[in-house]
């Protein structure tokens, strides 16, 4: 959700504090727009870049929000893609493993940092608009947010971790390592049972 068209003013629903992470202000505050009722802290806000871009957006509840089968589809083993933009706007898709971590509301890829995947997110000015997607017969979800990469190597070492429990396997280690790290914002599918007797929507 943006800011945008909305009526609930800046001072309503965050405060600003001084202190930074990775020399960008850090934001906190209630969530009044999603009826969360908890400070979430940088989970809910997020100020992008030095234009102060400000998204309001529930990232947590983004996921946290849809059902057990949803959320459980992205625990089972299957392969995604990941959709960045180019510098010149096109589309560049390739498959990936994807991990969710729902309490965060994060999606995390581990890569190389030559890709051409991190290229596309950092022509973006150290963040770019992006979106994983996974397939199983009629079955489909889709996470759109916000990319950044780390190469902290605390943040890699975690999402090998969450990769190898995922798809059953740890990588060798690669000194070219990074994360694509997504801040979910949207997230939507048609998830239900595998043949189709049950149903689980999320309006695209």
């Amino acid at each position: 959700m943006s800011i945008e068209g909305s009526n609930v003013t800046l001072a309503a629903v965050m405060n600003l504090r001084p202190e930074s992470e990775g020399g960008r202000p850090s934001i906190s505050g209630e969530c009044p727009l999603f009826g969360c009722g908890e400070r979430c802290g940088r989970s809910h806000f997020r100020v992008i870049g030095v234009r102060w871009a400000i998204n309001l957006s529930c990232m947590s509840c983004a996921i946290s929000s849809q059902t057990g089968e949803y959320i459980e589809f992205w625990n089972e083993y299957h392969l995604c893609t990941l959709a960045t933009l180019r510098p010149d706007g096109r589309p560049h898709v390739v498959p990936v493993g994807v991990t969710v971590d729902v309490a965060s509301g994060m999606a995390r890829i581990i890569t190389r940092k030559s890709s051409r995947k991190v290229a596309n997110v950092l022509a973006g000015g150290g963040v770019g608009r992006v979106a994983v997607c996974q397939v199983d017969g009629g079955r489909w979800a889709t996470l759109e947010g916000v990319g950044e990469v780390s190469a902290d190597p605390a943040e890699i070492d975690g999402a090998v971790a969450r990769y190898a429990e995922r798809y059953g396997r740890t990588p060798a280690p690669d000194p070219e390592r990074v994360v694509i790290r997504i801040s979910v914002e949207k997230a939507m599918g048609h998830v239900g049972a595998r043949h189709g007797r049950s149903d689980s929507r999320v309006a695209a």
